[in-house]
């Protein structure tokens, strides 16, 4: 098989989602590791580079390297005719779009595959607060329909979001083929005192709900006199402001090994959210010996075990969740055996290949 993967959109610095690049360089990386395919093209920008260097069998060439990733309008017209020209050129049996966008409009001459991470836009549809342009209030969520309509693969990471892309286009041919994770050594090492603080994970996203995150953090702190340091990493809502004082720390969005820096440091990771597709924060932590703290809501569900989740609106029942996570003899163990990307490419592979 010669299979075209598209990167040329991904940009780590300007990106609301470092979830949905993480995917894409680990498809890649697993695509890569794949015997059956016998080319591997990759569309990619100066931002990302050429990120694999080599491959165990066949060729992987990269296109657009030096090339700066498109922006705003430059954005759509990769989208709905860059993207194509270059199937065009390139002549692959399967375009693959790791981001979950395809041409709404022009066809690639090519059979064309997705991994869509989610339908939020159903969520915001029916939120008053919306954090989104109106432009891409409307061009993502018709793209994520062309996605389910016209793409030959769509493969997705739970089985909540098959339900709901299946429930919006019950003729998708929706595969769920999960997530991958690349192999992490332990926070810490077998009989080494854990981190004892606490990370509580924020966004600038209404859908994240980090101003109830802190607020009950900070009641929290407040009626057991704790004093441990709590750790917030990513971005604030506007009108919210981090609590002042000792132990309180507010890092800017990290990731990669800063990331890890932190998280070391800390016993229990805590993530509100209303929606997500996956969840990745929470399994990380857990996969790593942290204690996860999560949102009940459906993909946590099925990634994590229930003493590690809490309703969003009981604030009790955090509280105790919380609780019991600093008290535990040990860290909570990983509720099943996660696959690698090479795993994941290879099951995406072998449908594309039926």
């Amino acid at each position: 098989m010669k299979l075209l993967l598209n990167l040329t959109d991904q940009d780590p610095v300007t990106t609301k989602s470092l979830g949905i690049i993480n995917v894409s360089l680990g498809l890649l990386r697993g695509f890569a590791a794949q015997s059956e395919i016998r080319e591997l093209h990759v569309l990619t920008n100066s931002s990302l580079g050429c990120p694999v260097k080599e491959r165990a069998s066949g060729t992987i060439t990269y296109h657009r390297a030096n090339q700066p990733p498109p922006r705003r309008w430059g954005r759509l017209l990769w989208d709905q005719w860059g993207v194509v020209r270059a199937a065009r050129e390139i002549t692959p049996d399967w375009l693959f779009l790791p981001k979950g966008f395809p041409p709404g409009v022009l066809s690639p001459g090519c059979r064309v595959g997705v991994y869509l991470h989610d339908v939020i836009w159903e969520y915001y549809r029916e939120q008053t607060e919306n954090p989104f342009p109106f432009l891409e209030r409307v061009y993502f969520p018709w793209l994520s329909r062309v996605a389910l309509r016209k793409a030959d693969l769509v493969t997705t990471s739970t089985q909540w979001n098959v339900e709901r892309m299946r429930h919006h286009e019950p003729k998708a041919r929706v595969e769920r083929v999960g997530l991958g994770f690349d192999a992490v050594p332990p926070l810490w090492k077998e009989g080494e005192t854990c981190g004892q603080d606490l990370l509580l994970l924020t966004s600038r996203l209404p859908h994240k709900l980090t101003p109830q995150a802190v607020a009950w953090v900070k009641r929290w702190k407040q009626e057991t006199g704790d004093r441990r340091a709590v750790h917030g990493v990513g971005g604030l809502p506007a009108g919210v402001s981090w609590p002042e004082g000792d132990g309180w720390v507010l890092h800017p969005r990290l990731h990669g090994a800063a990331y890890a820096e932190v998280r070391r440091k800390c016993r229990s990771v805590i993530y509100l959210s209303a929606y997500e597709g996956f969840g990745m924060p929470p399994v990380e932590a857990q996969r790593e010996g942290a204690f996860p703290l999560a949102s009940d809501i459906p993909p946590h569900r099925e990634n994590l075990p229930p003493e590690c989740l809490f309703a969003n609106d009981n604030y009790g029942q955090f509280r105790e969740r919380l609780d019991a996570s600093l008290v535990s003899p040990k860290p909570v163990a990983p509720s099943r055996e996660w696959p690698d990307w090479n795993e994941v490419a290879g099951r995406i592979t072998r449908l594309m290949l039926r």
